[in-house]
């Protein structure tokens, strides 16, 4: 006899309310959430609306019935609460995101001072506990509107995403790239090959190559230019700037200025016209280039997203930022998990199939393929690299091994270390090849690091009387105008040599053309033609990440390293025109309240004095009533804004609060801008009040090296 197998019954209600929390919860965090995410930050990503929603809704369509099942499971005794905790992690979940939002700064590997937000993250863990105790204790209440707070759920996410994807436009984010299956592809003629590694200070190479003489013939035919001046601190105008040969300037909005910029004589477009191939190979940071076909040979109208794995990937990375973004932040560390995250490094088996895990994983793609490097192009080849390089993460140690980040100057130079051994491998594959000496090398950062107070520009390196403990410049302003700068000529050997000769990384594209024997009719008047440092005026632009608005400038005459060779600010650039200095207080010493004072206008047009303790108070004497001020606050290295609270007044009237900066070290801006507009010069006198309050912890008496008030230029 047969016995009969019991059969398993599904309870129907129960099911339905699984399957719709399982929506909810799934599609919060796996399709809308990374969506909201995608649609805000769509420049950032490498791929369109149309290739990454599949792969998000493919990963949500496979997770809905495996956790709708494990629900189902759950004993009935215990199921509606169960659910009914599920419905306030959700709603928790998407307040956390939208609501309690907190600004790390760009997740672009740097460490993150988790600290910094302890207590606002134990009144976030607050919150969570108390609404799920009161879900407890409430479930039986809520058990009965489960089904249509889920409808309701769904239709609000819903509602959020069609408003959203009725603003987008591929236009905004990639329709065009760079192609970089050619990244190899040289020419068995003439080369021209520009490397940008990105972060590269010159005094840390500096110290390397004492260190490590070894380099020197590694780089072999190549000259070193200590003296080397950036044109920003920053990438995104940095790249422009060496490229170009141009500023910007805040007069047009960034986008436009890139097309014409790079339309102009810039190095790109001059040699595409000459006949070159133009490869623009940005594995790092490619926002900064314009993607016009007369500019670059290998603009292609594709998405990024080319094989399955590579789709998943990316569809977990950016669910990963959306778990990041929707839990409490005393659980954000360990998504992030020292930048590996949460469920990308599920495929880390493959590292090929992650090109999103790291920001390193570009220069690991472009050191990984020299197999491929090969000089069939039968036409003269331009090619631009910029990789990641010396950019934090700081996370590896000389010999490539993976060491936790850290801030220290000494790890800083292990990592360059490292990256300089990885260059040299690449530079000895082309000489392997026969293309080296057919070549014209560049290779330079963008800019110099300075993000902590140990990659202050070493001046022990120029100064004969040992280094200089106070810089009047403020650290980061001058260290991040110090990149390396070195080239190579054709056919050029013998060891590294080192040339004290000034230069300015917005004058690259002249040296190009000059080195090609390309003459334009615009060529500057002065370049690099002057062995004296003395003689050579050079410009830099710096801004307060992450806005270009407002740009101060500094003209450095001498050599860059010192403070002495370096005059500003003495022009600032915003959306509103630009402002000459017209007043200045430079205080004498760190954390002393004497200072000098310096005026392009009639002394008694400006009145200053200090009214106590924490207090000073400029007069502008009967302004002209179309006049507009600018007034800059260049803050001390030795302080941290957490120990001051500055308040700026105009005529009584508060018009700037600088509050404790939430973001790290390396983002506290070292310049606090006040624009003073007209209204305030249309009634007399302006009387401007700067008073700062100390906290009780704090032992510096003066939060200030120098305050500046600039003139629109049109007044």
């Amino acid at each position: 006899m047969f016995t009969s197998i019991p059969s398993f019954q599904i309870d129907r209600c129960k099911a339905l309310q699984a399957f719709l929390v399982s929506c909810c919860f799934i599609l919060l965090l796996c399709f809308f959430t990374p969506l909201d995410i995608f649609f805000s930050n769509t420049k950032e990503f490498d791929y369109l609306f149309n290739e990454i929603y599949l792969y998000l809704l493919l990963v949500s369509v496979s997770l809905i019935p495996l956790l709708t099942l494990i629900l189902i499971l759950i004993p009935k005794s215990v199921f509606e609460r169960v659910l009914s905790l599920f419905l306030v992690i959700i709603i928790l979940l998407w307040a956390q995101g939208t609501i309690f939002y907190i600004d790390y700064g760009p997740l672009d590997g740097g460490k993150i001072n988790w600290n910094r937000w302890a207590t606002k993250g134990y009144v976030e863990a607050s919150i969570w506990s108390m609404l799920i105790i009161l879900t407890i204790i409430f479930s039986p209440y809520i058990k009965k509107t489960i089904n249509k707070i889920c409808f309701v759920i769904i239709l609000t996410l819903i509602s959020a995403f069609a408003i959203e994807y009725v603003g987008y436009s591929p236009l905004d984010s990639r329709e065009v790239i760079f192609d970089e299956s050619i990244k190899f592809d040289f020419s068995s003629d003439k080369n021209v090959i520009l490397i940008l590694v990105d972060e590269v200070q010159s005094d840390v190479f500096d110290e390397i190559i004492s260190e490590h003489p070894e380099f020197k013939e590694k780089f072999s035919g190549f000259v070193y230019y200590p003296d080397t001046v950036a044109g920003f601190p920053y990438t995104e105008t940095s790249v422009p700037n060496i490229l170009t040969g141009t500023f910007y300037d805040n007069s047009v909005q960034f986008p436009m200025y890139i097309e014409k910029a790079y339309l102009g004589n810039s190095i790109p477009r001059i040699l595409r016209e000459r006949g070159y191939e133009v490869d623009l190979i940005p594995t790092f940071f490619d926002t900064t280039i314009s993607k016009n076909p007369s500019i670059a040979s290998n603009v292609i109208k594709k998405g990024q997203i080319t094989n399955f794995w590579q789709g998943v990937s990316d569809s977990l990375h950016l669910i990963d930022i959306s778990i990041f973004r929707s839990v409490p932040h005393l659980l954000r560390h360990y998504v992030i998990n020292e930048n590996k995250w949460f469920l990308s490094q599920l495929l880390s088996t493959d590292k090929s199939k992650l090109s999103h895990l790291s920001w390193w994983s570009g220069d690991e793609n472009f050191y990984g393929e020299f197999a491929k490097i090969n000089d069939s192009v039968g036409v003269p080849v331009f090619k631009f690299f910029h990789l990641k390089g010396c950019h934090v993460p700081f996370n590896r140690n000389a010999m490539g091994e993976h060491v936790p980040d850290a801030t220290t100057r000494e790890t800083y130079k292990n990592f360059l270390v490292y990256n300089l051994k990885r260059l040299v491998s690449f530079l000895d594959e082309l000489k392997s090849k026969g293309i080296y000496d057919r070549s014209l090398i560049y290779i330079f950062g963008d800019h110099g690091a300075g993000r902590y107070e140990e990659l202050k520009i070493n001046t022990e390196l120029v100064e004969n009387n040992g280094y200089i403990k106070r810089s009047t410049i403020p650290i980061k302003i001058k260290a991040r105008a110090i990149p390396l700068f070195m080239t190579k000529s054709f056919s050029s050997t013998g060891e590294l040599k080192i040339s004290n000769k000034p230069v300015a990384l917005s004058e690259i594209a002249q040296m190009v053309f000059k080195d090609l024997n390309i003459k334009l009719e615009q060529q500057p008047a002065e370049f690099l033609d002057n062995e004296s440092a003395s003689q050579h005026t050079r410009r830099y632009l710096y801004w307060n990440f992450p806005n270009t608005d407002p740009l101060y400038e500094y003209s450095i005459k001498g050599d860059g390293w010192l403070d002495s060779s370096w005059s500003g600010p003495n022009r600032v650039y915003t959306n509103n025109g630009s402002y000459e200095k017209n007043f200045a207080a430079i205080f004498e010493q760190s954390n002393s309240n004497k200072y000098k004072i310096e005026s392009s206008e009639p002394k008694e047009d400006y009145q200053f004095e200090s009214s106590g303790e924490g207090n000073y108070s400029i007069t502008i004497k009967k302004p002209n009533g179309r006049s507009a001020y600018f007034l800059s606050l260049v803050l001390d290295d030795n302080i941290d804004l957490d120990d001051f609270e500055i308040n700026v007044y105009v005529n009584k009237r508060i018009i700037n609060k600088t509050k404790v900066n939430e973001t790290t070290p390396f983002l506290r801006s070292p310049i606090i801008g006040v624009p003073i507009p007209r209204i305030y010069t249309m009634r007399g006198d302006v009387n401007i009040d700067i008073s700062y309050r100390r906290k009780s912890s704090s032992n510096v008496e003066n939060p200030f090296e120098a305050i500046y008030v600039f003139k629109h230029q049109n007044s």
